[in-house]
C-alpha cells in the first residue's frame, strides 16, 4: 500500500503534459525564429550576389580566352568588333538603325534578339559554344516586346580593339602597347538601358561620331 500511495503522490507533482508547449513558450520560439532570419537573410543575398558577380566574371574570363585562341588562329589579329547599329543624327540615339554585321566577335542587337542565332554567328563562338556565357547570370532583363523572355547578351567589346568606327583601334594584339596589354579591357558587363550592338566605348571629341 506504501508504494501506491508514492505513485499517486508522483503523478500529482508531475502532471502528464505529453510534450504539449504552452502558447507563450511557441511564441518565443517564434520571435527567436524570426530575430535568426532577419540576420541571415541579408547574409544569404550577400552571398548569392557575391556568387552571381563570379559566375560573371568568370564567363568575360572565358570569353576573353575564346579571344586569345581567335587572335592565335588569325595571323596576331584580334576578333573583328563592328557596330551593328546606328543612329541617323546626333541626339537621335531613340531610334537607332540596324546594319548586317555577321563578321563580328559577336552579331545582333541584345535587346531585339529572341534567339542565339547571333551569337552562334559570331566568330568566337567555335572557340567555346557555350550561349550561356554570353550573358551574365545577374542579368534579369528581358528582350523588347517579350516580358518573359531573357536576353541571349549582356557583354559588350572595348571599341579600341579592332573596330572600323574607330579609326585608331588596335587591329593586332602586338600593337597594344599604350597601355599594355594587361591594361586594357576587352569585354564589359554593360547597363542593361544602354547595351544594343556588341561594341562598347566613347568616341574622342574630334571623331566623325563625338556629337553621337
Amino acid at each position: 500500500m506504501q508504494a501506491g500511495v508514492i505513485k499517486i503522490q508522483s503523478l500529482r507533482l508531475f502532471p502528464n503534459r505529453a510534450g504539449a508547449f504552452t502558447l507563450i513558450e511557441l511564441l518565443v520560439v517564434i520571435a527567436i525564429i524570426a530575430i535568426l532570419a532577419a540576420l541571415l537573410l541579408p547574409v544569404f543575398a550577400k552571398s548569392k550576389q557575391t556568387a552571381l558577380s563570379i559566375a560573371c566574371l568568370s564567363n568575360l574570363k572565358q570569353l576573353e580566352d575564346c579571344c586569345h585562341l581567335y587572335t592565335a588562329d588569325y595571323d596576331d589579329f584580334l576578333p573583328p568588333n563592328q557596330a551593328g547599329g546606328f543612329v541617323s543624327e546626333p541626339s537621335s540615339t531613340n531610334s537607332p538603325s540596324i546594319t548586317n554585321n555577321v563578321r563580328s566577335w559577336c552579331p545582333g542587337i541584345a535587346p531585339l534578339d529572341t534567339t542565339t542565332s547571333n551569337l552562334v554567328q559570331g566568330v568566337l563562338y567555335p572557340y567555346n559554344k557555350s550561349p550561356a556565357i554570353y550573358r551574365c547570370p545577374a542579368d534579369q532583363s528581358t528582350v523588347d516586346g517579350y516580358p518573359t523572355l531573357l536576353r541571349t547578351r549582356s557583354y559588350c567589346m572595348d571599341i579600341s580593339l579592332n573596330c572600323p568606327d574607330a579609326v585608331t583601334s588596335y587591329q593586332k594584339f602586338t600593337e597594344i602597347t599604350q597601355p599594355s596589354p594587361s591594361g586594357l579591357f576587352v569585354l564589359i558587363d554593360t547597363q542593361e538601358e544602354d547595351i544594343w550592338d556588341g561594341t562598347f566605348g566613347i568616341f574622342s571629341s574630334d571623331s566623325f561620331w563625338a556629337g553621337y
